[in-house]
């Protein structure tokens, strides 16, 4: 918690404009300062120390130096801060490249605007089209995957974006009868980099090699074959 309610106030201002002042310096040494004025240690040394205490202070201070300590310690942090540098451009490479692969992924799938053919889909075809309609028609109002528990759940949210999608004026498939996507340049790119970052946010799946993965959970529906379970598009680490 801050010293005071102002961070241009307190210790932490005197160490910036000491900073400014000495652009080589280190926290170590302003913290040193501080504490040197802070303790009055001049006035105590100018009380209590004699020859010999100024002789083995002087000869400290020499040896310390030549240690080369406080180079040391600053390499090791220039290390340090570059390996986290390093560390977090990788994490953004990797969530780019999944991005990428959801994205052709999605862009691969047609989009079905028949509602009579929805009682027919599998829970990952259910999943593949609430996506795209998420992430490529940005559509807001459909649900995250992992908030759609189950199968019935999926296709109720699927039903309603068909209807969203149709009552929109720009949506070329009910108008044209083509469950092709809009064109790439038709679709706003920073939008579509919110959603697909909404998807790989996901909680992290132990075990893979970083592809999408769908996890199945029991279902509580009792509709037929393996298409009860309950998908959760999901990203492995």
């Amino acid at each position: 918690m801050p010293a005071t309610n102002d961070h241009n106030e307190g210790a932490l201002r005197q160490m910036r404009v000491n900073a400014r002042a000495k652009p080589n310096g280190t926290t170590e040494h302003f913290s040193n300062q501080a504490a040197f004025h802070h303790n009055q240690t001049q006035m105590f040394m100018d009380a209590k120390f004699r020859s010999p205490d100024h002789t083995f202070i002087m000869r400290e201070v020499r040896r310390l130096d030549a240690s080369g300590a406080s180079r040391k310690f600053r390499e090791k942090l220039l290390a340090a801060e570059e390996a986290a540098v390093e560390s977090k451009r990788a994490k953004d490479a990797a969530k780019k490249a999944k991005a990428a692969a959801l994205l052709e992924r999605l862009s691969h799938i047609q989009v079905e605007w028949d509602i009579s053919k929805i009682e027919r889909m599998t829970v990952k075809q259910l999943a593949d089209q609430l996506n795209v309609h998420r992430v490529l028609h940005g559509d807001d109002l459909v649900p995250k995957l992992w908030h759609l528990k189950n199968k019935s759940l999926k296709k109720a949210a699927l039903i309603e974006a068909i209807e969203r999608g149709k009552r929109c004026d720009g949506n070329p498939s009910p108008a044209a009868g083509s469950d092709s996507l809009p064109p790439p340049d038709a679709i706003d790119s920073s939008h579509v980099e919110k959603m697909v970052n909404d998807c790989l946010d996901m909680p992290p799946v132990q075990g893979g090699d970083g592809d999408i993965e769908i996890l199945d959970k029991e279902d509580d529906d009792d509709d037929d074959d393996d298409d009860d379970d309950d998908d959760v598009l999901m990203y492995s680490g």
